[in-house]
Order: C-alpha cells, then sequence, then structure tokens
C-alpha cells in the first residue's frame, strides 16, 4: 500500500499514530502483565466498568482501553462519501493516477467535530487538550484526521515513553509520568526482558504509582522483584495535567513520596 509522503497528510497522520503507540508502550505492556496475571483486558466494553450507566448498555462504538483510556473512534466518515464499491480482488492493486482517484481533491487538514459521549460514574480530560469534563453527558469535540478522539478517566496515571524507532531501541530510563487528578489513583508499571519467557520464572520487576487525591500527594513505591539487565537508576518526568509544571525524579528503586 502506499498513503503518499513525508509532509502530506495522510502519510503524516500514519507516522504520528505510530509514534503514538510507541509512547503508549509502557501502558500497553503493563496491562499485558494484567491479562496474563489478574485475568484483566486490553479492550473492556463500558458496561464492564460502568453496568449503572444504560447509556452504555449496548454501545458499540465505545471502550476503554485498559483501566484509563477511553477510546471514541470516528466510526463514520469525516472527509469522503462513504459508499460501496464491488471489485474484483485484484482490482485494489492497480494504481491509479492521482488525478483519477475520488481523494485527489479532499482537505486532510481542515479540522472537523465528533459528538461523543462520557460514561457516568467517572469524569473525564480529553487526551489532546487535557479538557476536563463531567461524565454522563454528550460531549462535541473539535477532531483533526491525525488525532483520534480519546479521553483519559479522572484518577488515572499514564506512564509515557520518549517516541522511537522500534521497541527494544530506548531501555525506558527516562518516562514521563502523566496524573490526571479528581480521584484516587494506582498504577503499576511492570517490566520483565522482554524477549523470552522467563517472567513466567518470576523474572520481573513492579513500580507502583499511587496517587492521594486529597492530599495531592504523589508517591512512586519501591521496586518490587528484579530480572536480568533491569535498570537500577532511572529518570521520571512527572507532571499534573493541566499544568507546565515537570518534576524530574531520580528513582533507584527507593520509594519517594513528592
Amino acid at each position: 500500500y502506499y498513503f503518499g509522503k513525508e509532509g502530506e497528510p495522510v502519510y503524516d497522520a500514519l507516522v504520528d499514530a505510530v509514534k503514538l503507540r510507541y509512547r503508549f508502550l509502557p501502558y500497553i505492556y503493563s496491562q499485558s502483565w494484567q491479562v496474563t496475571s489478574n485475568n484483566e483486558s486490553y479492550m473492556r466494553a463500558l458496561v464492564y466498568d460502568f453496568p449503572n450507566d444504560k447509556r452504555v448498555w449496548d454501545m458499540n462504538d465505545e471502550f476503554l482501553f485498559g483501566q484509563s483510556i477511553l477510546a471514541t473512534p470516528i466510526v463514520a466518515p469525516q472527509y469522503t462519501t462513504e459508499k460501496i464499491v464491488r471489485e474484483s480482488a485484484y482490482s485494489g492493486w492497480e494504481k491509479k493516477e492521482a488525478k483519477d482517484s475520488p481523494l485527489a481533491n479532499v482537505d486532510f487538514t481542515q479540522t472537523k467535530t465528533a459528538t461523543k459521549y462520557l460514561p457516568k460514574g467517572a469524569n473525564w480530560y480529553d487526551f489532546w487538550t487535557e479538557k476536563f469534563y463531567k461524565g454522563g453527558q454528550d460531549v462535541t469535540i473539535e477532531t483533526t484526521f491525525d488525532q483520534g478522539p480519546m479521553f483519559v478517566r479522572a484518577g488515572s496515571i499514564l506512564p509515557l515513553a520518549p517516541v522511537m524507532q522500534y521497541a527494544e531501541e530506548s531501555k525506558w530510563d527516562n518516562l514521563d509520568i502523566i496524573v490526571y487528578p479528581g480521584d484516587d489513583a494506582t498504577f503499576t508499571l511492570y517490566e520483565d526482558e522482554g524477549d523470552n519467557y522467563n517472567y513466567e520464572k518470576g523474572e520481573y520487576s513492579t513500580i507502583t504509582f499511587t496517587w492521594n487525591n486529597a492530599k495531592k500527594q504523589f508517591t512512586i513505591g519501591e521496586r518490587q522483584g528484579q530480572f536480568k539487565g533491569m535498570l537500577t537508576n532511572r529518570i521520571f518526568n512527572i507532571r499534573l495535567v493541566g499544568t507546565d509544571v515537570i518534576r524530574t525524579v531520580e528513582y533507584n528503586g527507593k520509594q519517594i513520596v513528592l
């Protein structure tokens, strides 16, 4: 498949999506551990977490990604007209000149809007703008082609990695830790060697982050466990969402209370 070149909106949007996936790797990998150790799920139907909200009982266009992220994808076309095209199995491989393509004159840089529902029983932050919303309501937000709308539950902690070119490029020695206040929060960062099954023998480590919303206190717990090649010293860049203040902390495995 060919999606243009660097500097064009479709190509750049795909690159941005890949970069975002790498940023989320600590969250995704830690959630993987929750799946295998606690029978959790990557993709959670909203009724799973919000059984008292009847609006979400049969909602099929939103879901929780892990415990913290509300995925609200755009499922209807915003830039093109949707139509069913019946062609042979091989016709999609036939490259056409741009002048013959219905996408040739589409402006993918335009800002659009979408209305999404935020489940009742929690409050939410727009991931991109960090704007705060009360739960239990429909909200209309601006959307762009390169940013899929999603929200983060108030009372969450997200670990984000630097942008990488491949998963093993960085050892996560300089993670951003983003705190979403509004409720108490806990997140357990899981790490292992990443390329074998030694974790089944207990060779892994965990670091638990907690946020006490009443005291406005953030704690990095003592590291538990160990594995070959484990980082013994590292940096965490901690930021409270909605602010520009970053607290850089050197961590050596011992508890730190901020």
